[in-house]
């Protein structure tokens, strides 16, 4: 079905140029497309070419830097929309412009949780860990959510279930069923209390053998302080995950029970806020992550790593 043009609220005007908004909307996801596919790209070489760094928990991350390097690369296809305007009054292209997005922030979130499993059977089960969290188990477990994101996000084209055909103009929440909606940002929310939960449990964890740490210096326990670190590490990115896609999930929420145009539009605004955050995370893997840190500067030729640094524990600082 083809949209009239007159019907869409795209930015730009008829006589082919840009709104001031259209030039700052397309600014904003050009810098953030170049700093996404920049910082997870370097990110994801570094672990590539330094063996070292390829623990599990390096693997998990660098599967979220993987979803946010691809939702970058994506941005491209959002950008274009401006320039060609009749890319709304495709079905499947509109339909692929929303889902992309699900996609990819879907693909990062269950990285996510799979960095909380893994710090979470490292933390209370630390002598079993290396037999429970294997990399066969790993790469299997990444295997399982890509194809859960994937079918997840292809729904609505595969199967048709859309609601293009009553759609005024090519806006998530006209052309998106208001059950899909409900349950992708619902699930969003409840696997984010999970992670919240989770942690919550590390952290009374940690807090009760801190003493027997104070006071012995073995092997476990030096293991433990190890495990500890990178929980914190996983924890910050958790959060920093959190504050940027919990607006946009809310407002998507009261938008399916009572949809207004205002509504709509501080939604474009939030999901640019939960896009950003693809962009953040390089930078919270280097500030946190001494050897992460150290074996990108030595990628970008900014420093020779000491034949001494301890790269193996992939540990980031207190």
């Amino acid at each position: 079905m083809n949209k009239s043009t007159t019907e869409s609220p795209a930015p730009g005007n008829s006589s082919g140029g840009f709104t001031p908004l259209a030039v700052g909307l397309m600014t904003g996801q050009f810098i953030m497309m170049v700093v996404m596919v920049g910082g997870n790209s370097i990110f994801i070489l570094a672990i590539i070419k330094y063996r070292k760094l390829k623990t599990i928990n390096s693997m998990f991350v660098a599967n979220l830097s993987l979803s946010d390097l691809i939702l970058g690369i994506t941005m491209s296809f959002q950008i274009s929309f401006f320039f060609q305007p009749w890319m709304e009054h495709v079905k499947e292209l509109c339909i692929l412009r929303f889902q992309s997005v699900n996609l990819f922030s879907k693909a990062a979130l269950y990285s996510l949780c799979l960095t909380v499993i893994d710090r979470f059977i490292a933390i209370i089960y630390p002598l079993k860990y290396t037999s429970i969290m294997t990399n066969t188990k790993a790469y299997i477990l990444i295997a399982i959510m890509w194809v859960y994101a994937i079918t997840n996000s292809l729904v609505p084209i595969i199967f048709d279930i859309n609601t293009w055909d009553t759609a005024a103009f090519c806006l998530y929440e006209l052309v998106t069923e208001r059950a899909y909606r409900l349950y992708i940002h619902t699930e969003g929310l409840l696997l984010s209390i999970f992670l919240m939960v989770c942690y919550s449990y590390i952290y009374m964890v940690v807090r009760r053998h801190k003493k027997k740490i104070a006071t012995e210096n073995t092997a476990s326990d030096r293991r433990f302080i190890q495990d500890k670190k990178l929980a914190k590490f996983s924890i910050i990115i958790a959060i920093v995950f959190t504050i940027c896609w919990l607006p946009f999930s809310i407002i998507q929420e009261i938008q399916a029970y009572q949809f207004t145009v205002t509504g709509a539009f501080v939604g474009n605004f939030a999901v640019f806020l939960g896009i950003s955050n693809s962009a953040i995370n390089p930078f919270i893997y280097t500030w946190k992550n001494p050897d992460f840190r150290s074996a990108i500067k030595k990628l970008l030729r900014l420093q020779h790593l000491p034949q001494q640094t301890n790269i193996t524990s992939g540990g980031p600082t207190s």
